[in-house]
């Protein structure tokens, strides 16, 4: 069979084990200085794994971890002068056919103490070495971009140990599955058209979610659109900045922007490079779409990749440009977002303002070509492969166009779809597409005789501290059992599922219902030996567990003469929250919180970490080093608002800082909230306290206090001068507005308050009691005034000037 082309699809499959590409980059990871690196990757089978900033050979980066001997031994290296991003190499041993698990971890020391988990996807020897980048939150990426996910740290909330229709934000370490994996199937999934540009040759294609296929794996730059983007519409440029001038003389090149279908001697405005000085044009009588013209002028042009344009239009909207590598004139058309591209028709992308998000697949249940093509009874092969091993998902053939699947993965791997010629030249015309329809959103186990297909993880479960295993399921048919089973050592329950009826395994207790007629969800909770069974958030068992010995293991069966489909399976661990009123939960690390009112009994849990969402602006977050978010989350169903509470240290407050002006915050995304109650925090006990509805993350925080500039007014004080005010006049530095100031709350050296203030010419004048301030001011040559206050939103400022004082009443 002569293969003819070739067009890659980025996917990757998992069954139980799910990946999530974000559509947004995660924040790297920034290192200065590395002081220790363990690992729970075995020696034996690596060489070792090194730390360093990319574009440095790894030998003189951070550090690294050496087996020699079979025994990791960290070998520090460089301390850089400044953080920088960090590049993990992964380089294996001698032996072959290794298999690292999914969610290994290396554990970092870096910079002062700091401690971070970084996880490592699940990899074979198949190439010697591999390459991955680091995020703040110990995920792995396999782009310097940090947009292709490798391996996600876990959740801190419910562990999945397999979801089909709700994905998780989170790649799940790996699950085990025993029995026959033929047993196993995967339904109800989605279709997608993948659209195609002409090609008569050998092709590399990368496709995005909405089937859109681009030619670089940063689904940049595209080959065919599913949909055109919406034009940009001006009808007056007013400014026009090149963000990064690159040109080495004063007239390198020109940009200008004009209407499309008018000569271009008519433009709306122009710019040159370097001199980066706007020329007002013509303005059109309606907004009307644009092009940006570049040409060349005194000097060859040079515009890189992702350099920007930045334009203000009509009445002062503002849109930044994204161009493409450029060395020569052209014409690009531009759309709403930013995006430029070399077609009207805005399907053939230049550059875009934000990469698309490549599509993600676990297994391929159908693929249909659209329109097909060949003139021939066989024509060619459309398959669908892993492409590291080879192994075949499912083929159809054009023109026959029959679909035969293959078994799916069981590992996360890319897969492509490769195009083979059986007869016939292929002849691929520009719109020519595929249908795929893949990951089924249904988990179908089927046991046949004595065959039990069981999926488990061994985690540390606890009878003490409280779990639960939360499923939604539908039985099909059969006359044997499936189970849900939470196994805390030394307790153990499961939950059987019969067409007929559930009950607790060992420990008694039933509940009759019809378990086929549709899907229902299933909650088994335990913890301190009792038993609690929630079908569709409704508790209808109440039972005690089997004592038994052995490991600490989440897991579920299908019966050996059952057939089941499940949605998903997950659990969960924390503290328990009962049914009630002002019901109050202690939390680890002095955390502690009082729902007004808990309606179903669920887990809660507080998880902290050194990082989380970008902290709040103008805030330091408390303590500094290592900085604390308090992730909070719980399964119970509330109402109305829940009380949280912090304890604090006053080694947390630094010299110069006032603790009462300590905040609590939360996270609302995409903002943080001060939700800090009042008379808080209290500084005797050390406690800051907040009342919300819902659970995110929360941090204390210290606000900064903003640089005010001030002018007193008199510059010389009479201390015997009988006149009515002292006049301060504030400023405060760009981004900031004087008429935010809360004037209630400026203050003269920490002792007279203003009395009034009024903003004047884009200062704040305010006013002091002349006679209140005399009597705290001795007669000095300088003497230094210093004014607080905060603005509305709490932000505190501060600002200093000199003045003179004299007493004339003094001989």
């Amino acid at each position: 069979m002569k293969k003819k082309s070739f067009l890659v699809l980025m996917v990757v499959g998992l069954f139980a084990v799910l990946t999530i590409i974000s559509a947004n980059a995660a924040e790297p990871l920034m290192i200065q200085d590395l002081e220790n690196m363990e690992t729970d990757v075995p020696a034996d089978n690596w060489h070792y794994i090194a730390m360093f900033p990319p574009g440095v050979s790894w030998a003189n980066g951070f550090g690294y971890l050496d087996s020699e001997g079979k025994v990791w031994t960290f070998i520090d290296k460089n301390v850089y002068s400044i953080p920088k991003q960090v590049e993990m190499l992964l380089g294996i041993g001698e032996e072959a056919n290794i298999l690292i698990p999914a969610g290994k971890i290396v554990t970092l020391t870096y910079d002062g103490g700091k401690r971070l988990d970084v996880y490592l996807p699940e990899y074979w020897t198949s190439p010697s070495t591999y390459y991955v980048y680091p995020a703040i939150d110990g995920s792995t990426y396999y782009d310097e971009a940090l947009t292709q996910l490798a391996q996600a740290a876990p959740d801190s909330d419910w562990t999945v140990m397999y979801e089909a229709n709700e994905l998780p934000d989170v790649a799940i370490p790996a699950w085990i599955m025993q029995g026959d994996d033929s047993l196993c199937s995967v339904s109800g999934g989605k279709t997608l058209t993948v659209y195609l540009p002409a090609f008569p040759g050998e092709l590399l294609l990368y496709v995005a979610t909405d089937g859109s296929t681009y030619y670089d794996e940063a689904l940049t730059q595209l080959a065919q659109s599913a949909n055109a983007a919406e034009p940009l519409k001006i009808k007056d440029l007013e400014n026009m900045h090149i963000t990064i001038a690159r040109s080495s003389i004063e007239w390198g090149w020109e940009f200008s922007v004009g209407l499309v279908g008018q000569p271009t001697i008519s433009p709306l405005g122009t710019i040159v490079d370097n001199e980066n000085s706007f020329k007002d044009g013509n303005s059109a009588e309606e907004p009307y779409r644009v092009w940006f013209m570049v040409q060349s002028v005194d000097e060859s042009i040079n515009v890189h990749a992702g350099d920007t344009l930045e334009i203000t239009y009509d009445d002062g909207q503002e849109l930044k440009i994204y161009l493409p590598r450029l060395v020569e004139d052209v014409n690009l058309f531009v759309a709403t977002d930013g995006s430029t591209y070399y077609d009207e028709a805005l399907t053939q992308l230049a550059q875009s303002a934000n990469a698309a998000e490549p599509l993600k697949i676990k297994d391929l249940e159908n693929m249909h070509i659209t329109t097909p093509t060949s003139l021939f009874a066989e024509g060619w092969e459309v398959l669908l492969e892993d492409l590291s091993s080879g192994k075949l998902l499912g083929l159809v053939t054009d023109n026959s166009n029959v679909y035969e699947d293959r078994p799916s993965l069981n590992s996360a791997e890319a897969v492509g779809i490769r195009f083979n010629e059986v007869e016939g030249d292929i002849d691929n015309p520009a719109g020519y597409s595929v249908e795929v329809t893949y990951d089924g959103g249904i988990l179908t186990t089927e046991g046949t005789g004595v065959t039990i297909v069981s999926y488990y993880r061994d985690d540390l479960v606890s009878n003490s501290v409280g779990n639960m295993v939360e499923t939604r399921m539908k039985y099909i048919t059969g006359t044997t059992a499936c189970q849900l089973t939470l196994r805390a050592e030394p307790k153990t329950t499961t939950l059987v599922i019969l067409s007929y009826e559930i009950a607790v395994d060992g420990g008694g207790g039933n509940y009759i219902m019809d378990t086929t007629d549709t899907f229902h969800t299933y909650r088994l909770a335990l913890k301190n030996n009792v038993v609690k069974v929630y079908v569709d958030g409704i508790l209808r068992i109440t039972s005690t567990p089997n004592v038994q010995t052995g490991y600490n293991r989440v897991y579920f069966i299908t019966g050996d003469t059952a057939e089941a489909q499940w949605d998903y399976v997950r659990y969960y661990t924390g503290v328990v929250t009962p049914i009630g009123t002002n019901v109050t939960v202690n939390l680890p690390d002095g955390v502690s919180m009082t729902y007004d009112n808990v309606t179903q009994e669920g887990y809660t849990n507080v998880t902290i970490s050194e990082t989380g969402p970008e902290p709040p602006e103008g805030f330091n977050l408390k303590p500094t080093e290592p900085t604390k978010y308090y992730d909070i989350t719980t399964t119970a169903i509330y109402s109305g608002n829940v009380t949280v509470k912090i304890n604090y240290e006053d080694a947390w407050i630094e010299p110069g800082e006032a603790e009462e002006d300590l905040k609590l915050m939360h996270y609302e995304a995409p903002d943080w909230i001060n939700v800090t109650d009042p008379g808080y925090p209290d500084t005797v006990n050390n406690i800051i306290q907040g009342t919300v509805t819902t659970l995110s993350p929360f941090v204390l925080a210290m606000p900064i206090s903003v640089p005010a500039t001030l002018r007193i007014k008199p510059e010389t004080l009479n201390l015997k001068s009988k006149g009515k005010w002292i006049t301060c006049y504030i400023e405060l530095p760009e981004g900031y507005d004087v008429a935010d100031i809360d004037v209630d709350t400026v203050m003269l050296n920490d002792a007279v308050l203003a009395e009034w203030g009024e903003v004047q010419d884009a200062m704040l004048m305010v006013k002091f009691d002349r006679s209140e301030v005399q009597a705290i001011l001795e007669p000095s040559e300088e003497v230094e005034i210093t004014v607080t206050g905060e603005l509305y939103d709490d932000t505190p400022f501060e600002g200093s000037d000199t003045i003179k004082v004299i007493d004339k009443g003094k001989k």
